[in-house]
């Protein structure tokens, strides 16, 4: 697959799961490494729906390690999602 820039992706999926495990992209406008992986460490069930909560990023000689604690679905209030009165 490509990413939005044109560059060469590749995602890995869990068999047992079906969930995406990681991906690794090609980065053309780095000058130093141009791979960047990406790990989906760990998973949550949030309201019946499996969100991402653990991501290492690698790149080059760097690591960045994303750790969500807490995952809040539909935060906004319900009035957001509700149509004015009078349309259909």
């Amino acid at each position: 697959m490509t990413d939005e820039f044109g560059n060469a992706a590749i995602a890995y999926f869990s068999p047992s799961s079906g969930l995406p495990v990681g991906m690794t992209v090609e980065n053309s406008r780095s000058e130093g490494p141009r791979t960047i992986t990406l790990r989906f460490d760990a998973w949550k069930t949030v309201d019946g729906i499996s969100i991402i909560s653990h991501v290492t990023i690698l790149f080059g000689s760097e690591t960045w390690v994303f750790d969500f604690k807490t995952l809040e679905l539909n935060a906004a209030p319900d009035s957001t999602f509700k149509l004015p009165e009078g349309l259909k």
